[in-house]
């Protein structure tokens, strides 16, 4: 009991405890490869999308993810840390090189809004105050949309993933009430 623990405090990534929803949610983005998941506060979304995106990063070599926030500072605050959280442990201390490049502070999030892992895999840091022109072109694996996303972004996104036969992961808690994208989905 005591060793595993230890293993899921140092490792979430590979030890966390998982409810049996994220798998389901798993088979339907599988399948559907668009996924609205609407939930109350500390309900666990944000935590299920920020191990996807890390786990799809490690299986994808040279893939490239997009992870959207509000702000650039809620994305520090918020989303950030949980991608660093399901960081590998092997990956936390891993010296820059020609590929990998992982440099996270608690104050500042990831150097730059963005790290690669060894294998080539890349994400991305943005967020709704750009303008959504900045991500136009752009082509990616994975798109972790979480809170209050405009439509206009959705439907940009949507184009980014086609070549690459990319899925779409959005994370709302419905505090007042919903927004246009939900009422798109419901």
């Amino acid at each position: 009991r005591e060793e595993q623990i230890a293993n899921e405090k140092n490792d979430p990534l590979r030890y966390e405890w998982e409810p049996d929803a994220w798998r389901q949610a798993d088979a339907i983005l599988d399948e559907h490869r668009e996924l609205l998941i609407l939930g109350g506060n500390r309900s666990g979304k944000s935590s299920f999308a920020a191990k996807r995106v890390m786990k799809a990063m490690l299986d994808k070599p040279d893939g490239r993810f997009w992870c959207f926030q509000e702000t650039s500072g809620n994305s520090v605050e918020m989303q950030q840390p949980l991608l660093w959280k399901y960081m590998p442990p092997e990956y936390r201390n891993t010296k820059k090189s020609r590929v990998t490049n992982i440099s996270y502070g608690q104050k500042t999030g990831f150097a730059e809004n963005s790290f690669v892992l060894p294998n080539g895999a890349q994400c991305f840091f943005r967020n709704y105050s750009q303008d959504v022109s900045t991500i136009e072109g752009g082509e990616v694996d994975g798109v972790w949309m979480d809170e209050l996303c405009p439509s206009t972004f959705v439907d940009t996104v949507r184009y980014r993933l086609i070549t690459r036969k990319g899925w779409l992961l959005l994370t709302f808690t419905p505090i007042e009430g919903y927004s246009a994208v939900v009422k798109d989905y419901l």
